[in-house]
């Protein structure tokens, strides 16, 4: 026999957690989310600056996560950039993102394979996944 108040609890657990929490696949983003180039920083110099460590941005800059030269030789850092640069994803500037490194060739071990952006942050193709985690993160 089925007792009548599991079935109630059993009832508001698929409910909360049907509104709350979704597949990991429905929060998964396409790779040129925001639509920076590997050549970005060598083509508008003049549109990026260095980010350094704890530094405030303005109310319309976003930290910038892109390679600083096309090619094999480029290497990926932190750029400071207008928003409007941004011209697709809008939408994902201000949500917290999930970034998780691709593939390497040699297998080489990384120190940093998944990494959470805060909610000011752009990157270039990388896979990744965003969620809103301001409920989650910040006080009311």
């Amino acid at each position: 026999m089925l007792d009548p108040e599991a079935v109630t609890i059993g009832e508001n657990i698929q409910h909360i957690t049907t509104q709350r929490f979704a597949f990991l696949h429905d929060a998964v983003l396409p790779r040129s989310l925001f639509s920076i180039e590997s050549n970005f920083v060598e083509n508008h110099p003049d549109k990026v600056r260095p980010y350094r460590k704890g530094e405030a941005l303005a109310a319309d800059e976003i930290k910038l996560l892109t390679n600083d030269k096309a090619g094999k030789a480029g290497r990926a850092r932190w750029y400071v950039a207008k928003e409007e640069v941004v011209t697709t994803g809008k939408e994902h500037l201000r949500r917290w993102k999930v970034v998780v490194s691709s593939a390497n060739a040699g297998g080489q071990k990384r120190s940093n394979q998944l990494e959470v952006l805060d909610d000011r942050s752009a990157f270039r193709t990388i896979a990744r996944g965003a969620q809103d985690f301001r409920h989650r993160t910040r006080s009311a």
